[in-house]
Order: structure tokens, then sequence, then C-alpha cells
């Protein structure tokens, strides 16, 4: 009887530890040890292509230069990363390094799904020594994946974790995007799902592996030359990087571009060219066969059709999903009933000057096919790619949907497009329903979504409500998060803005110098962050009297930021237009106006004639041509700007009435000030039922139509 209690007891005790179906085991349904992993192509190693019938399963693996840098980080425990172009090794370099350093380890490794995270996470909890193996780190991110709060409370739970880590790997592609700059002060550009990614990467020491190997690891090399796979490899290091010839990533590329030719298999070259654009699309995880089926259809006419001889459809599916030389296929299945192209082509395509845009009838297939989160996802990439139609419907789409951190994105394409009052009232509802129903988003999602809240009430005119929400949100998260969360940072930097203009610049300042000072000290110089912190600081700088500074501390800015991020960045625009303003108000007009024809030039190039960025540049440059005595060139380009404005916008539209503001003060100054009281009177009147009679362009105006009529009592031309 004892005996049989006891294996009861036991039994029970085995069954509450089953393991999660998220996460593989072995044979005997358990978890794994690290050296019981022996095969590097079971945990996402690119299989070497070329493999001779003696060789192993792989090719002798050749130490890296940061193999060091990567031990000694897995052996201090915690969050490592390796980043590196697609073939680079870094996968293989992270599977050795692992066995190499932690081999009675368990090793858990979650399905290839977001979703897996969670029961990966609680598998490892139950294990005194783990690895977490996140291979490809992006498809574990964004709605429903590994968030900063997850991995942090991981990280930190009592015992400490230098017994446990998480060993994750990345493309540079992906990577770039999870860190891409934001698109304006106040605001984390790249979607939230690569909000909450630069989050998590936040916590990682990174080990970088460049696709080119160095002259050190190439004399490593040549010291393995009796592997075959490793002697033809050497033979081609002139063109490319070892690893990256050995996953057969150029002979795939190659594949791809010559399946085109008449009579070869155009077809499934157009079904790959429709998996790749997928991915470039922001469908990571690829999408089913049949919406491959649909999207191939345009590429294949693109490229000509019927005259270039296609293969039947069956035929173009089992070339495109062949492996070659041993290796990976131009598509693969990946886990569920989704396919996708070899990441190898993505980069291929991103990184060549020539490629075309995604083809709007791309955009439109995936979104018909879209889930809610898979929609975010689109409207992040679209946003990105320079696609901001199909970016807010992707957004609608997840927000209608139910998928509250689309909000988001779809306040950012109102807010840019210059309509405000509605970005606000969508992330207005978004916010009331997740605070109804807190399961909705998790808290980082929560607060971000309010930070977003307060900076788009803000720039919607309504100064003293943003700068409550502010004072708010940068308490709430300093209580949860910490003081130098970046959470926490970015909710402080957005306080400042609002706490400056509500009026005490002073203050605005030390909290700028402040936040800006903790993203150095926490995340380094070229966090874009930092960047967006250091045009704050500028901005109030000027605000508080020292208009000198100011424009030493922009022009600073705007030197990094085109280096960094190009002439059309939003925060290279948005320092160039600030460094006019404050040349304009010292009296070099003629500075102001090279550096508001500069933005302008820019902006149309990156959005067109007809965006509304362009409009507003040029109503700027309307603006300082007249302040170099233009008075009536500068009337004629605000004319030009406020026609397409009322023809593409609307008469409600905030550029349209704001073309309508320089119309009035260039009307006076051509001489028909009688003309231009009538023009402010009737501005006023619209844009108070419009705006609100707070709004910065009611109040503006109000000062300049009393400037006048003082000017036109007293004799006096008009200013």
């Amino acid at each position: 009887a004892v005996l049989s209690s006891r294996g009861n007891q036991a039994l029970d005790a085995a069954a509450g530890r089953q393991v999660s179906e998220d996460v593989w085991v072995d044979r005997r349904g358990q978890i794994p040890r690290v050296r019981d992993i022996a095969d590097p192509v079971f945990v996402g190693v690119h299989r070497a292509a070329r493999m001779s019938s003696s060789a192993g399963s792989m090719p002798t693996f050749v130490r890296r230069d940061r193999s060091d840098a990567l031990e000694a980080a897995l052996r201090r425990g915690g969050f490592v990363l390796v980043v590196g172009d697609s073939t680079a090794g870094k996968t293989r370099a992270a599977f050795e390094a692992m066995r190499a350093c932690l081999p009675d380890h368990a090793f858990v490794f979650p399905e290839r799904r977001r979703t897996s995270i969670r029961g990966a996470l609680a598998a490892a909890r139950e294990e005194r020594r783990f690895v977490l193996w996140l291979d490809d780190l992006e498809r574990y991110l964004g709605p429903g994946g590994l968030s900063v709060h997850q991995l942090a409370e991981f990280l930190d739970q009592p015992g400490g974790r230098a017994d446990g880590v998480v060993l994750a790997t990345m493309r540079a592609q992906e990577h770039a995007h999870f860190r891409g700059r934001p698109d304006a002060p106040g605001e984390r550009g790249g979607g939230e799902d690569a909000v909450a990614g630069r989050e998590v990467l936040d916590l990682a020491t990174e080990i970088r592996l460049a696709r080119t190997w160095t002259s050190v690891e190439l004399v490593r090399a040549e010291q393995l030359r009796d592997d075959p796979e490793i002697a033809s490899a050497l033979e081609h290091t002139d063109r490319y990087g070892l690893a990256e010839y050995l996953a057969a990533g150029p002979d795939l590329l190659n594949r791809w571009l010559n399946g085109w030719a008449p009579g070869e298999h155009p077809r499934g070259a157009a079904l790959v060219a429709a998996a790749v654009d997928a991915g470039r699309a922001g469908c990571r995880a690829g999408v089913p066969l049949a919406v491959l089926q649909e999207l191939h259809e345009g590429y294949l006419a693109e490229r000509g059709g019927e005259r270039l001889r296609p293969e039947p459809w069956e035929q173009a599916v089992t070339w495109a999903m062949e492996t070659i030389l041993a290796t990976a296929s131009l598509i693969a299945r990946d886990g569920t009933d989704r396919y996708s192209g070899f990441d190898y082509l993505l980069d291929a395509v991103d990184l060549d000057p020539q490629a075309g845009r995604v083809p709007d009838a791309t955009w439109t297939t995936l979104l018909r096919w879209a889930s809610p989160e898979d929609a975010a996802s689109i409207g992040w990439a679209a946003w990105g790619r320079g696609h901001p139609t199909q970016a807010a419907t992707a957004f609608r789409q997840a927000c209608d949907g139910g998928y509250l951190p689309a909000a988001a994105g779809l306040a950012h394409c109102l807010g840019y497009l210059l309509q405000e009052n509605e970005a606000v009232d969508v992330l207005r509802a978004a916010v009331e329903e997740a605070q109804r129903d807190p399961t909705r988003l998790d808290p980082a999602e929560l607060y971000n979504l309010r930070n977003d809240f307060a900076w788009w009430v803000g720039n919607a005119g309504h100064i003293d409500e943003a700068l409550r929400l502010a004072e708010q949100e940068a308490a709430d998260t300093s209580e949860l998060f910490g003081s130098v969360h970046r959470i926490t940072l970015d909710s402080r930097l957005v306080l400042a803005r609002w706490v400056g203009k509500a009026g005490d610049p002073q203050r605005a300042l030390r909290i700028a110098r402040d936040v800006g000072a903790d993203y150095q000290r926490e995340f380094g110089d070229d966090d874009p962050m930092s960047a967006s912190s250091r045009f704050e600081i500028a901005i109030w700088t000027d605000a508080a009297g020292d208009r000198t500074g100011a424009i030493r501390l922009l022009r600073d800015l705007e030197a990094d930021s085109a280096h960094r991020w190009g002439d059309h960045d939003r925060l290279t625009i948005d320092a160039r237009s600030n460094l006019a303003a404050l040349y304009a108000a010292q009296g070099d007009a003629a500075t102001a106006l090279l550096l508001a024809e500069q933005v302008a030039a820019h902006t149309s190039a990156a959005f067109g004639d007809r965006h509304p960025q362009t409009l507003m540049a040029r109503l700027a440059v309307a603006r300082h041509t007249g302040d170099t005595g233009q008075s009536a060139a500068a009337l004629r380009i605000a004319q030009g700007a406020a026609s397409i404005a009322h023809t593409d916008l609307g008469n409600s539209h905030l550029i349209a009435l704001s073309s309508r503001f320089e119309i009035a003060i260039w009307t006076a100054e051509t001489g028909d000030p009688a003309r231009a009281v009538e023009l402010w009177q009737m501005l006023i009147a619209d844009a108070t039922r419009l705006l609100g009679p707070t709004h910065g362009l009611v109040r503006d105006s109000e000062a300049n139509l009393t400037e006048l009529r003082e000017q036109s009592d007293g004799g006096a031309p008009p200013a």
C-alpha cells in the first residue's frame, strides 16, 4: 500500500510536469540536453551545399573572430543575440558556441511561431539550467509574441538567471527594421511590432557576424582544406563569404533569375517572386500557397506571360521547392500551411538598387487574406516602403478586426497626412477599449499606445489635455517600468514637448537634457531616440532664449542625421525646417530660404509633388521667399500649394487652412491690406469652427489680423 501510494504520487508529479506542446521534446517526451543536439540543421543552420559522399552532415566548423566574445556572453548568462546577414554563419556560430560552453543545459526549442513563446518560457522555468533557442528572433516578436515585459521578468526572476541563457539569432535586415529610427521626435516609427521588438533588443548582448570573412578567419579555414566543402568555398571567397557560398545563397539566386528564361521555369520564377515580395510586404512567416498562386499571375504577366511558355502550376511548385546541392530551396513550407521565400533572396532584392517596388496589387491581395494581426504587419511594411495608402488601408482593416495595437499605425498615417484630430479619435477609442479590458494588451503595448495618444492630442492643438496626459504617462511608466526604461524615457520626451508648448521652455529644456543624457548612457549615441532627444534640446534651447546655441545644436544634429539616415529621413527634414525658421528669426532670410528649398526638394522626391508633407514644405518656401523681399513670388507659391490642397485634401484640411494663412500674409505684403483683412476674418471663422478656438493656427491668425489693423490705422505699411 505504501509503495502503491508513493508510485501514484510519482505519477501525479510526472503528469503535472508535462512538457508544453509549444516546445520540441525527444522520443521520451522530455526536453533534451544541449549535448544531445548533434545535427545543426535541426536547429536552423542552412544545410551546406556540394556535400561530398565522404563528408558528414555538415562541413567542419571554422571558428569565427567573434566566437570568443560569443562564448563569454553565454557563460555570463542572460540574453545573447547574434546578428548578421542571411547566410553569414550566425546560426552555426551560435550552435557551436552553445555546444562548447553549455553542454549540460536543457535545450528549450519552441515551435517557429510567435504564440509558442509563452509555452517555451514556462518550460524553461521548470529547468535548473537551460538554453532557450530562438533562431530567427523576428519570428517570435510582435503581437502575441515575446515582449520586453515577459523577458525582463523571466531573466530577473528570484534565484537569478545566470544559469539560464536566451540565445537568439537575427538577420541584419530584420534587425535594422526593429532598430529603425523613429519618424519624428516623440514618435516610435516602424510600428508597434518594431517598438516592442526594439525594447526586447535593448536587453540583449549583441554579437555581430559579417558576411565576408576576415583574413584571420580565412587563415583558419585554410588549415581545414582537408574538408572538401571548405576547400571549394575557399576558391570563391573573392566574391562570397565562406558561409554564404556553403549555404548556396548565390546558387539559389542564379537559379531563380535563370528560371525566367522562356521554356525554363517562368511560372516557378513568378511564384518565387510572389513569395519574396510577400516577405518584403511584412508577411515574414509566409502566406498560404493559394495566395501565392493568385499573386504569381501578375508577376508572370509583367515578364511576358504566355510568350515565356510557362510550365504547369504543379511543375512550378515542384521546381521552386526542390532542394539544390543538398541545401535549401527557393521557397519552403514554414511549419503550418504557410510558404516563404529563402531569406537570402529577400536580402538580395532589397539591396538591389534596380529592384522595383512591391506592386500595389500585391498589397491588395495580401490584405484580402490577412488576419487582423497580419494586416498590422503589412501596414507597417507598406508604410516603411513608401505606400501610405496601402498602409492606412491595412491598419484600418486591423483595427476593424479588433486588433488594438494597429491603432498606433492608423494614427501614424493620419497624423502624417496632417489629419491629427482623426488620429486622436482612433487612439482615444483604442485606449478606452484597452482600459475596459486589460487582457487586450500587455503593459508595454498599452503604455506605448497611451504615449502615442498624448503626442497626437498635442499635435491636434489641444496642448492642455496633452500636458495632462503626458504628466500622467511619465509618472505611471516610471513607477511600472523604472526611471530609465525605454518606455519611460519615451514618455518623458513627449512630456518635454508639451511642457514647452504649454509655456514653460526652461522646464522643457531640463527634462529634455535629462532624458537625452539617460538615452545616451543606457543606449548609446547611435540610438534613434538619443537623436530625437537632441532635437528637443535644440528647440527648447531656442525657446529658453539661446538662439545661437540652438542653431549650433540643430546644425550638428542635421549633419549627423543626414549622414546616418539620409536626406529623406523625417528627423533630417525636421532639423532643416527648424533651422530655416531660426535663421529667418535672426534675419538671415537667404540661408533660411536655401534650407527650406532643400526640404521641399527632398520631400517631393520622397513622397511626390502632391503629398501633404510636400505641400507643407512648399508653404515654408513661400514664407521664406517672402522674407527675402519677393512678396509676389511668395504669393504665387502659396496659391499653387493651396490649389492642390483644396483639390486633393478638401477645404477643411489643415494644409488647406495653412495655405490660406500664407496667402493672407502675402496679399497684404503685395499691397492689398483690405483684401488681406477679409481673408484673415474668413480664415479665423473657418479655423475656429474646424479646429477649435485655442488651436495655434487660430491664435496666430488673430494676432496677424490685429497687427494688420493697427498698422493700417496708423498709416504704416503692414508687416
